[in-house]
């Protein structure tokens, strides 16, 4: 998943999320993904039987709050959601079951 533009990018993860027959009942939850504070989007992933997104919305098990630039970097594959996480580039609150699968959609 490479994108030039910002915008590009959550497309194309927004569209593997919620039209991949792989992602059906994958997610145990919703994780909310918040960019640059939230000053660039807030996206609530909803997992189950048919997987949605829902921007500008809050809640969810698990939080991701990250830069638009490494949001950037794990979409070209140049950073793993571990490796951001472990350089504090990702901050992760909530349910560990529901982040760690929700990390598969930048492999």
């Amino acid at each position: 998943m490479s994108g030039n533009t910002l915008e590009e990018s959550l497309h194309a993860l927004i569209a593997r999320f919620s039209t991949d027959p792989a992602w059906e009942n994958k997610l145990p939850g919703s994780l909310e993904l918040r960019l640059d504070r939230g000053k660039k989007g807030v996206y609530l992933f909803h997992g189950g039987t048919s997987p949605s997104v829902e921007s500008g919305a809050g809640g969810g098990e698990c939080i991701w709050e990250l830069s638009s630039s490494t949001f950037e970097q794990l979409c070209q594959h140049q950073l793993t959601p571990q490796e951001a996480f472990h350089l504090g580039e990702l901050q992760i609150e909530g349910s560990v079951e529901v982040s760690l699968c929700f990390s598969e959609l930048f492999v």
